[in-house]
């Protein structure tokens, strides 16, 4: 099983560290009612689900 990647829509890049999300643990950010995360890429503040992608990858 592998990590969970983040990515912000508006920039393309990684919205958070790839080490803090995993399917059997997700952050509090992803589950809570508030959504608020800043983009680790763009630092801007990503306030809607609508603006991130997720998609699992495989360790190595």
């Amino acid at each position: 099983m592998g990590n969970i990647r983040v990515v912000h829509i508006g920039c393309g890049g990684p919205a958070i560290d790839d080490d803090q999300v995993h399917p059997d643990s997700l952050p509090a950010f992803l589950t809570s009612e508030k959504f608020s995360v800043t983009c680790l890429t763009c630092l801007d503040e990503i306030t809607d689900r609508s603006e991130i992608e997720l998609a699992e990858y495989l360790n190595q």
